[in-house]
């Protein structure tokens, strides 16, 4: 289990997110990336399986300076994946390495192929855009909130109000009933799988 949260924005500069609020989901390292036009802030806590070396780290970036990808899942198939691939120079063993590549040389038809369980966000820095994925089941979480100039995405939905602090209508909400009727993040929402 990893940690992905970020910002893009349209016409301001992303800022980097407090990484504290993922780092039970990702002890083993973590890792921040904001891209050269600002526009996008991708970080990750990440808990190492496949690849245990630097190699596996992450956000990563594709060979070609295309793509950066920050990943949460495991893609079951990924060497038959990299088997297809023509990128023969691989850095290390991580299934991360082969998406980023994948997108990189195969763009949106790479998702089709993959096997596995899966949320992650990738930025396409000759595009612009960013394309945040999940897989067919959902069973890797993603949470979106909306800002008025772009987004913030997390793999959890406290880590997109990493404040805690309630409003006194939640206060009111707790008290009277035991429970929120409306999430800590005002305004997240998880999109149903599989989603791009």
């Amino acid at each position: 289990m990893c940690g992905l949260i970020g910002e893009f924005r349209w016409s301001q500069p992303a800022r980097p997110q407090p990484l504290a609020g993922l780092r039970q989901r990702g002890p083993d390292a973590e890792g921040g990336w904001l891209s050269d036009d600002g526009h996008c802030w991708l970080g990750h806590t990440r808990l190492a399986i496949l690849d245990l070396t630097a190699a596996g780290a992450q956000p990563i970036t594709s060979h070609c300076g295309r793509f950066t990808l920050a990943f949460n899942g495991e893609i079951y198939n990924h060497l038959e994946v990299r088997a297809g691939l023509a990128l023969r120079h691989w850095r290390g063993h991580s299934d991360s390495e082969t998406l980023v590549e994948g997108l990189a040389e195969l763009g949106l038809d790479l998702l089709p192929r993959l096997h596995g369980m899966f949320a992650f966000a990738a930025y396409d820095t000759r595009t612009g855009e960013l394309l945040l994925a999940r897989d067919r089941l959902g069973i890797k979480p993603l949470y979106i909130q909306w800002l008025e100039d772009g987004l913030r995405f997390a793999s959890e939905r406290r880590a997109l109000d990493p404040t805690g602090v309630l409003t006194p209508d939640q206060v009111s909400q707790l008290l009277a009933w035991g429970h929120l009727s409306t999430p800590m993040a005002e305004g997240s929402v998880a999109p149903p799988p599989p989603s791009v």
